[in-house]
């Protein structure tokens, strides 16, 4: 039975994207002071809206360890009711623990390449700082195209709600 479960902890660790294992690097830096130019890219346009701003108050020791008991209860039919739930927010955890890493790396990294005066050699930087964060042009897409759909829904409703009070006010 401890092999079984020894076994099955090794593979769940193992199973998780690289990236929610990333080390911290170094402290946050302020950029608040740095004009950004207009071609450089935002941290908001490549991920999803519950990551633009990601929780860091988890720590990831405590978040695996959430993850695996709830792995190991969700093995059994009586407690897995209580192991799922531990195994979505553990993961929702380690997420965020990975987005905020990464985030952490790419407003350091922008801050270093704001500086840089060669327009090309800055573009090769925004690119270099994208892969190692590792941000997508298709998943700035993707919320593009998400947001677009959004702001036309909400466009139709308001529309919707004003011909209504159009028609109450008649």
């Amino acid at each position: 039975m401890k092999k079984i479960i020894a076994i099955t902890l090794l593979l769940y660790f193992l199973g998780f994207n690289s990236g929610a294992f990333a080390l911290n690097e170094g402290a946050n830096v302020e950029n608040s002071t740095l004009t950004i130019p207009v071609d450089a890219p935002a941290w908001e346009d490549y991920v999803a809206p519950k990551y633009k701003n990601p929780r860091t108050d988890f720590s990831k020791s405590a978040s695996i360890t959430e993850l695996s008991i709830g792995a190991v209860l969700t093995s059994l039919i009586l407690t897995a009711p209580v192991g799922i739930p531990m195994v979505i927010h553990g993961t929702t955890k380690v997420k965020m623990v990975s987005y905020a890493n990464r985030k952490k790396i790419f407003d350091e990294k922008m801050a270093e390449a704001i500086t840089i005066e060669d327009p090309a050699l800055r573009a090769k930087e925004y690119e270099h700082i994208l892969k190692r964060c590792h941000l997508k042009e298709s998943t700035k897409r993707h919320y593009e195209k998400k947001y677009y759909k959004q702001q036309q829904k909400l466009a139709k409703k308001q529309a919707k709600e004003l011909k209504k009070q159009a028609k109450k006010s008649k």
